[in-house]
């Protein structure tokens, strides 16, 4: 059995000729790394592209459902079916209580919920 002698750089992460650090050794020969901006990976491109795929399939496989057969996702759902149940659903939002706005632009996804003003976001007819 062979045994590997670890050297100060490894253990401290100092240098020993120059004293630097992994960042700042210049016995290497390599110049240290200046700071760079926030750069997009593949990665996280990979997982957008990702999550609209499957924003897609789920809205496309969702339409194929009939309303009165398709599971409520969201509060909104579910209070809208409540409501309509009682028959007390406002005529304007529907039950929901608001809608989804979409705000996107630039290529930036911008969704966001706006209360119904006839309800005041309860989703009951007054």
């Amino acid at each position: 059995m062979t045994s590997t002698l670890l050297t100060r750089a490894q253990t401290t992460g100092t240098c020993p000729k120059c004293q630097g650090n992994w960042e700042t050794c210049t016995c290497t020969g390599v110049a240290p790394l200046a700071p760079r901006a926030y750069e997009r990976d593949e990665t996280e491109i990979a997982h957008q592209r990702l999550g609209s795929l499957l924003a897609r399939i789920v809205t496309e496989t969702d339409a194929r459902i009939p309303a009165v057969r398709r599971a409520p996702r969201t509060v909104a759902e579910m209070r809208a079916r409540i409501n309509i149940a009682a028959g007390r659903a406002c005529s304007s939002c529907g039950g929901q209580g608001g809608q989804v706005v979409d705000t996107s632009s630039g290529g930036v996804t911008r969704r966001n919920w706006q209360s119904c003003g006839d309800c005041g976001g309860t989703g009951e007819a007054r």
